[in-house]
Formats: structure tokens, C-alpha cells, sequence
């Protein structure tokens, strides 16, 4: 019998599996949120984080493999830990992606996979960083586990309108 997996290992291998083939190194940022993480002396830090890489020191690993073995390997070294606020990491994967210089002889493309078990609450401030990022190769794909209600965060996918807010609007819908 093969090896069972929850929900948070299904959406890793099912969006992964998908994605995959498209990145040429297979190299991937791992980054936890959302949690208190465990520190030198074995304890819990009293607040939670909002964007750490999960391994210390390093945030990348090898191919969809690696990702489910950072989640794996994370679980016992982090508390799960509201409020849920996706502005850090989306804020941390867009620096990455103006980093990158991309031009037409030198294309880089970043993809942000988010699993998410609550709602967000911190969404103006997103909905801020993502019209400031939709200008960076960049894209963002949301995966609700769980059986919260996650109607909130359809206002994030721009298919009915580009995201607008306090003046600025998105350049480009990089939401699903």
C-alpha cells in the first residue's frame, strides 16, 4: 500500500507535479509562515513568523521531493500560529523576482505556491503588494486546504477585473 498523505502533501505533489516540468534546475524557495518556530535552545518563540525559510540558513531544496520533505521535516519544528498574513511572503517572493533582471535574452519567471488553511488578514495590505508586483515575473497560485471558507480569497484572482486599490490598479492578473 502506498504511503498515505494529508492534505497539505496532496496539494505539494498535485501543483508540483504540474509545475515541475517547467522549471529547468528544479530548484525551489521553501518558505513557512504562519507559525512559531522552534529555536536554539528547543523551545517555541513567543510570536509567530510570517516568512522564514524552513531550513535555517537556507530556503532553497531539489525538486517537488524536496518540498515535501520541507514540509515534512517542518511540522515538528514549528507551531501552527494565526493570524494568517500573506503580505511577508509575497512581499519576500517579489524581491526575489525584481531580482532576477529579467529581459528577453535572460528570462526568469517566479511562482509562488501558497497552502493556506484560513483566511487572510492581512488582505489590504496583499492586495497592495500584489498590484506593486503584478509589474515582476511573477505569479501567485492560492490552494485552500481544509473546509475553511476561502470565498474571501477569490477577490485575489483579478479574472473578473484587475486588483485595484487606493488609486493604483494591477497591471496584469498574477493570481489563481
Amino acid at each position: 500500500i502506498g504511503e498515505q498523505y494529508n492534505q497539505y502533501e496532496q496539494a505539494i505533489l498535485s501543483v508540483g507535479q504540474v509545475l515541475e516540468p517547467y522549471d529547468y534546475d528544479k530548484q525551489y524557495s521553501v518558505y513557512g509562515f504562519g507559525a512559531r518556530v522552534k529555536n536554539s535552545s528547543g523551545g517555541f518563540e513567543a510570536t509567530a513568523e510570517h516568512c522564514f525559510p524552513i531550513y535555517p540558513g537556507r530556503a532553497e531544496v531539489q525538486g517537488v521531493d524536496g518540498i515535501l520533505k520541507a514540509y515534512k521535516d517542518s511540522v515538528t519544528n514549528v507551531i501552527f500560529s494565526g493570524p494568517t498574513l500573506f503580505t511577508p511572503v509575497i512581499s519576500t517572493t517579489a524581491a526575489i523576482a525584481d531580482s532576477l533582471k529579467c529581459r528577453q535574452d535572460r528570462l526568469r519567471y517566479q511562482i509562488l505556491l501558497i497552502l493556506t488553511d484560513g483566511t487572510i488578514n492581512d488582505m489590504e495590505t496583499t492586495i497592495n503588494t500584489l498590484i506593486q508586483a503584478s509589474a515582476l515575473p511573477l505569479s501567485v497560485v492560492i490552494v485552500g486546504v481544509g473546509r475553511a471558507d476561502f470565498s474571501e480569497m477569490r477577490r485575489l484572482d483579478s479574472d473578473g477585473g484587475l486588483l485595484a486599490s487606493g488609486g493604483k490598479t494591477a497591471i496584469r492578473d498574477i493570481v489563481q
